[in-house]
C-alpha cells in the first residue's frame, strides 16, 4: 500500500533523532509535513526507501511478490537499455579469503560483500545497471582519458594507473591484507587503497557510496576527525583516511601531492599511524603472496597465466569454511532474454571434486586440504541426503529471493539471492506399468564424488588426520547406496515398442533393444537446475509430440519410453565402489577389499 506523508515523516524523524544523538552526526535534510508526495510503484532498481529517510528495518525486506510504493526521487538513476555484452566484464579481483571485491578498469569497486562471500553487497553497482547514484567506491581523475590496470607479478595487489588529457597521472593501488601474524593468518575485513601522484598535478574526487540490505537503503553517516562511519540496519563500516574527511563526504575535487591512504572496512579505529600501518600491511601482504607463489609447481610454458589463475582461485576459497564459491556475484545473465540467474556464491561439489588431482599437481595442497575438511564436514552433517550444491556453511536448502532494488547487470534480468538447493528434489520416473524408480535423484552421483574426493586422504600421508576409519564407515554407506542405484539402472527394463518400430517417430526406428538408455546429454545430470525449462528437458522437437501421444510425458524417459540415465552418473556409482576397494586394500582390510572388489 502507498506510504502516507505522516508515516514518512515519522520514520524519517526517528532516524534523524538517532543521527543527532550520535557524536558528530551528519544531519540529513529535513522533510516537512506539508510536503506533497505521490506514490507510484517503484521500478526495478529504482529510488530506494533511504532516499526519504525511512528506517531500513521497517521495509527493507519486502516479500518477493510484494510491490513497495515510494515517493519519486530527483536523484534516481536513469537506466539505459544498452544490450548485454556491449561492455566486457573486465574486472579485477581483490580479496584475502574472507571477502572479495571486483574492481573495474576505472578503479571503481563495483561489487563487494565485505563480511562474507555470500553476504550483503555494500558495493553493488555491477548488478544495478552500473548505477551512478550509489553502490560503488571510486577515484575519479579530472579530465581522465586513459586507464591501465595490472597486478604486481605473483601477488593479489592491483595497480590502476589513470591519465588525464593534461598529462596528469595518478596511481591507485588496491589490496586486502593477508599474512601470518601471531602464528595465525591475519585477514581482516579491510580494503586498502593507496593513491599516489605519478606526474603533473592530478585533481581527483573520492566517492564512497555504500548501500545496505541489497541496495534498499543508504543508512546514515557519522564522522570523526579522520574517519567516516557508514551505519546500516545491522552493520557499520568505517572509512579512515589521511585526506580531508570533508572533501570526501562532500565529494569535492582536490589535488594529490603526498600519497593518500584510504582504508575501508570493519568499524575499528587505528591505534597507530595510518601511513605506517598501510606500508607495513602492504609489505607483509606482498611478501606473503610472493612466498605463496613460490610453492606452486608450474610448467615452463604459460607460467604467468597459470600463476594468476591459481591466485584467483585461492581468492574464491573461504579460509573460514574451506568451500570454494563458483563466483563472487549472484550471477550474470547469459543474454537479454535469459531466465533469472541463480546465486552463484555457493560451492558446486562436482566441479571441485573432479579438479582435486589437478590442484595437487600445481602444488595447491593447502587449498585441497581445506576443501577436503569442508567435504568431510558435509559427509557427517548431511546424512544420506547429499546435494550437488552447498552454501559455504554447508547448508543445502537456502530459500531464494528476488531483489527488487537491483536492476541487474546492464539492466537485464532479475537478481536472485539464495536459492541454494532449490530444484534438487528427488524426481521419480513414472508412466506405464513399471515400478516407480528414482533415477534422477541428485544424490546418486554425489555418492561417488564424495568417495573420490575423500579417498585422497587415505593415500596421502599428509592427510592422515582428516580421513579415519569413521570416515571410511560413512563412505561405505554412500557406496551401498551407489550399488543399489547402479543395480537399479542395469536391471530395470522396459519393453520395446511394437515390432517393426512403425509407431516410432522418424529417425528412431533402430536400436530397439530393451533395457536402459545410457545418455550423454548433460541436461540429465543438471536437470534439476533447469527448472524454467523442465518441459523441454526430456524429448525434443517432433519427438515430444510423439511421446505425448504415447503417454510418455515424463522427462526421465527417452523417446522409446525407457528410463534415461546419464552415463557419467552410472560411472560415478562404479567409482564409489572402486575407491572403497582401493582404500581397503591400501589399509590391508582384506574382507572389505573383497566385498567392494
Amino acid at each position: 500500500m502507498p506510504i502516507t506523508t505522516e508515516e514518512l515523516e515519522y520514520e524519517y524523524n526517528k532516524l534523524y533523532r538517532t543521527c543527532c544523538y550520535t557524536s558528530l552526526a551528519i544531519p540529513l535534510p529535513r522533510i516537512e509535513a506539508s510536503s506533497s508526495f505521490t506514490s507510484p510503484t517503484a521500478p526495478l532498481g529504482g529510488p530506494r526507501l533511504a532516499s526519504f529517510g525511512i528506517a531500513a528495518k521497517t521495509l527493507s525486506n519486502p516479500p518477493v511478490t510484494q510491490e513497495v510504493s515510494v515517493a519519486p526521487s530527483s536523484t534516481s538513476a536513469a537506466f539505459s537499455s544498452s544490450s548485454i555484452g556491449s561492455a566486457p566484464l573486465q574486472l579485477a579481483v581483490v580479496g584475502n579469503g574472507t571477502y572479495g571485491a571486483l574492481i573495474d578498469r576505472r578503479s571503481r569497486v563495483v561489487w563487494c560483500c565485505m563480511d562474507r562471500f555470500d553476504g550483503d553487497p555494500i558495493f553493488n553497482s555491477l548488478l544495478n545497471n552500473d548505477s551512478e547514484e550509489s553502490g560503488f567506491f571510486d577515484v575519479v581523475l579530472q579530465g581522465q582519458v586513459r586507464s591501465e590496470q595490472k597486478y604486481i607479478p605473483n601477488t593479489a595487489i592491483l595497480v590502476t594507473t589513470l591519465s588525464s588529457k593534461n598529462n596528469d597521472v595518478v596511481q591507485v593501488k588496491d589490496f586486502a591484507p593477508k599474512f601470518i601474524h601471531y602464528d595465525r593468518m591475519f585477514r581482516p575485513f579491510q580494503l586498502f587503497r593507496v593513491i599516489t601522484r605519478i606526474r603533473g598535478d592530478p585533481m581527483i574526487t573520492v566517492r564512497v557510496r555504500p548501500t545496505f540490505n541489497y541496495n534498499s537503503t543508504d543508512g546514515y553517516q557519522t564522522r570523526g576527525s579522520h574517519h567516516i562511519r557508514f551505519c546500516g540496519p545491522t552493520d557499520t563500516w568505517r572509512m579512515t583516511s589521511n585526506a580531508s574527511i570533508r572533501t570526501i563526504i562532500e565529494e569535492v575535487p582536490f589535488l594529490v601531492h603526498d600519497p593518500v591512504y584510504i582504508v575501508f572496512g570493519q568499524d575499528e579505529s587505528f591505534a597507530n599511524s595510518l601511513t605506517q600501518v598501510s606500508k607495513e600491511f602492504e609489505d607483509k601482504t606482498l611478501k606473503y603472496w610472493k612466498q605463496w607463489c613460490m610453492n606452486l609447481v608450474l610448467p615452463v610454458d604459460y607460467q604467468d597465466i597459470l600463476a594468476r589463475s591459481a591466485i584467483t582461485l585461492s581468492l574464491l576459497q573461504s579460509d573460514e569454511c574451506g568451500g570454494i564459491v563458483s563466483s563472487l556475484t549472484t550471477g550474470i545473465p547469459l543474454g537479454p532474454s535469459s531466465p533469472p540467474t541463480r546465486d552463484e556464491r555457493a560451492c558446486r561439489i562436482l566441479d571441485i571434486c573432479m579438479s582435486l588431482p589437478v590442484l595437487r599437481q600445481f602444488g595447491l595442497f593447502t587449498m585441497v586440504r581445506r576443501f577436503l575438511e569442508y567435504v568431510k564436514n558435509l559427509c557427517f552433517s548431511s546424512g544420506m541426503n547429499v546435494r550437488p550444491v552447498y552454501s559455504l556453511i554447508g547448508d543445502s536448502d537456502v530459500p531464494g529471493e528476488r531483489v527488487i532494488y537491483l536492476a541487474g547487470y546492464q539492466g537485464v534480468g532479475e537478481v536472485v539471492v539464495g536459492g541454494v538447493g532449490e530444484g534438487y528434489g528427488s524426481r521419480q520416473s513414472g508412466g506405464g506399468s513399471s515400478p516407480s524408480v528414482n533415477i534422477n535423484d541428485p544424490s546418486i552421483p554425489m555418492y561417488g564424488l564424495f568417495c573420490i574426493a575423500l579417498a585422497h586422504g587415505f593415500f596421502d600421508v599428509r592427510l592422515k588426520d582428516i580421513c579415519s576409519p569413521k570416515v571410511f564407515d560413512r563412505l561405505e554407506k554412500f557406496g551401498t547406496k551407489a550399488v543399489e542405484a547402479f543395480q537399479m539402472f542395469v536391471t530395470y527394463t522396459h519393453a520395446p515398442p511394437p515390432s517393426g518400430g512403425e509407431d516410432l517417430p522418424p529417425g528412431h526406428r533402430e536400436n530397439l533393444s530393451p533395457g536402459l538408455c545410457f545418455d550423454d546429454d548433460l541436461r540429465l545430470l543438471t536437470m534439476a537446475e533447469d527448472d524454467y525449462d523442465d518441459e523441454n528437458a526430456g524429448v525434443d522437437g517432433a519427438d515430444r509430440e510423439w511421446a505425448h501421444q504415447q503417454g510418455l510425458s515424463d522427462d526421465s524417459r527417452d523417446s522409446y519410453g525407457r528410463p534415461r540415465v546419464h552415463t557419467f552418473t552410472s560411472i560415478l556409482c562404479w567409482a564409489a565402489c572402486d575407491r572403497l576397494q582401493r582404500v581397503a586394500e591400501h589399509l590391508h582390510w582384506v574382507e572389505k577389499s573383497k566385498m567392494w572388489g
